[in-house]
């Protein structure tokens, strides 16, 4: 697995939609299971960012366009991965995972996808996180570990 050494670990459990309404209802279940909005982070592409405001931009680019997030620790690592990377999603994701995770994550955002990606800060939250999304999301959900540079 790519990784980068004598970094910040930071843990997150992946959801892919194919519309907003899921995602909305998964953020409601997140927020009634008592997780903060500051571990909720969201990656869309810009044809979605009317509906969903307060994104900002990653300095990544797919198929449909800019690709945007919501304000976070996410964000923040993408934009500093961008320079690393051809700025796609999968060129920037690669440095963290597999390709085949890569790949799904681009293929899906290139088709307009939604991902929420939930900041895991303690061992026991991957459980009822992943059970949340499977629950909304439209794909298998993913937890990734990045590995980011200080």
């Amino acid at each position: 697995m790519p990784a980068m050494t004598g970094g910040l670990d930071q843990r997150y459990a992946i959801g892919v939609f194919d519309s907003p309404a899921p995602l909305v209802a998964a953020e409601g279940s997140f927020q009634q299971a008592g997780f903060g909005d500051t571990t909720l982070n969201l990656l869309a592409g810009q044809q979605v960012a009317g509906h969903l405001p307060g994104l900002i931009g990653t300095g990544m680019t797919c198929a449909a366009g800019p690709v945007l997030a919501s304000p976070g620790p996410l964000a923040e690592t993408l934009r500093r991965a961008v320079p690393l990377s051809t700025g796609s999603p999968g060129s920037v994701f690669s440095q963290w995972l597999l390709p085949h995770h890569a790949g799904f994550l681009e293929r899906h955002m290139d088709a307009g996808a939604l991902q929420l990606w939930v900041r895991l800060t303690a061992n026991d939250l991957e459980r009822p996180a992943s059970q949340i999304l499977l629950r909304h999301s439209s794909y298998p959900v993913h937890v990734h570990d990045i590995l980011e540079q200080p």
